[in-house]
């Protein structure tokens, strides 16, 4: 069998240690019976056979591209992230957050009023919760990291907007700031926001700020011990 795939990938011709290490994994198998069915079946030894000639590259997007059989490309996908050839699908977009995060928290630095609660917000509540959501299993992390990008960069929005017009940082806001925020039309429109609340929790006391369901709200914007965050109902 090692032949046989040998044949089909050229793992040499040109040198290909990726290739090389894809033929010992399949030849080496503890079920080479299962191997030498699924690579002799047309659609398997048509994907085969490409990424021989190199027409086609063992990265995510090759495989999301691939159209003949969506299915033989899933099976050999879930074979190279298993050997560790590609990385896990879901942790691509939560390193890209966590670069973009780090990039975001460095240009708060010049506002640290922003910077902290901002900060706060996006460790303690969003990282956290993208960690649980791969530590779960999950396997598309897309939807979740732009969420997250996009309410930690509303909540960064209201809070340079609270500093430059009413000189208050997040533990001083009020209902009337959030009413003149969103009556200025600040925030982008959406159609599938829920109920909104803004909380604010200071020195054990909880206040409410009523957001206006009917009114554009950017993301959740929950301030809780200096951080910020929008909570839906």
């Amino acid at each position: 069998m090692r032949e046989d795939l040998e044949s089909v990938l050229n793992p040499n011709s040109p040198a290909d240690l990726r290739l090389k290490r894809l033929v010992a994994i399949l030849a080496d198998s503890g079920r080479p019976e299962s191997v030498y069915t699924w690579m002799n079946s047309k659609a398997a030894k048509q994907l085969l056979t490409l990424i021989g000639r190199r027409e086609i590259e063992l990265t995510h997007d090759a495989f999301d591209a691939y159209s003949p059989s969506p299915t033989a490309g899933a099976h050999l996908r879930e074979i190279l992230v298993h050997h560790g050839m590609l990385p896990n699908r879901a942790s691509l977009p939560f390193a890209h957050f966590e670069k973009w995060l780090a990039k975001r928290l460095t240009e708060l630095e010049a506002w640290p009023d922003i910077h902290g609660p901002i900060e706060r917000f996006a460790r303690w509540h969003h990282l956290k919760n993208l960690r649980q959501k791969i530590d779960a299993g999950a396997t598309n992390m897309d939807t979740a990291t732009l969420s997250a990008r996009q309410e930690i960069t509303e909540a960064g929005k209201f809070l340079r907007w609270l500093l430059e017009e009413h000189a208050t940082i997040a533990d001083g806001i009020q209902q009337a700031h959030v009413d003149q925020y969103l009556a200025e039309g600040t925030c982008p429109a959406s159609s599938r926001w829920q109920d909104f609340r803004l909380v604010k929790c200071r020195g054990g006391r909880v206040g409410e700020a009523e957001v206006d369901v009917d009114r554009a709200v950017p993301g959740e914007v929950f301030v809780r011990s200096g951080s910020v965050e929008l909570v839906a109902e």
